[in-house]
């Protein structure tokens, strides 16, 4: 038996725990570091699942941290900072965002979302309100 370039259990990566199951995931070899200055950023205009998603997202991060992470509401993301950014796919900013990182966004379904990771901005994308929660 070989067992060359299998890392020990214990230093494997852990699959993210998501409910609901993604329906597609790549896994990309990029860390998101939770730093003082981190903010949780809402694009507008928020909607009331928008700002219910954004405090979800709040108390998990304070149960594994220990500190309530602060939640902002902008017409557009910060450019430079710790920052999860929300928002709805049909939102310009939110649109900018997914192109830029040339994701695919065609094909999600109602109540679907696209999240991905980059060391600074880890952006969540719903479909529609149900999605971004």
């Amino acid at each position: 038996m070989v067992m060359a370039g299998v890392a020990p259990p214990s230093l494997q990566a852990q699959q993210p725990r998501l409910i609901p199951q993604p329906r597609e995931m790549q896994a990309k070899a990029t860390h998101f570091m939770v730093t003082p200055d981190l903010q949780i950023v809402v694009v507008s205009p928020v909607g009331s699942e928008d700002h219910f998603a954004a405090e979800s997202v709040q108390d998990e991060l304070e149960l594994v941290t220990g500190r309530k992470v602060p939640i902002t509401t902008t017409a557009a993301p910060p450019a430079g900072g710790a920052s999860i950014v929300l928002g709805r796919l049909d939102q310009s900013p939110i649109r900018g965002l997914v192109d830029s990182r040339r994701l695919r966004s065609d094909g999600i379904p109602e109540q679907g979302y696209l999240m991905d990771v980059e060391p600074g901005q880890v952006l969540r994308a719903g479909k529609d309100g149900p999605g971004l929660f």
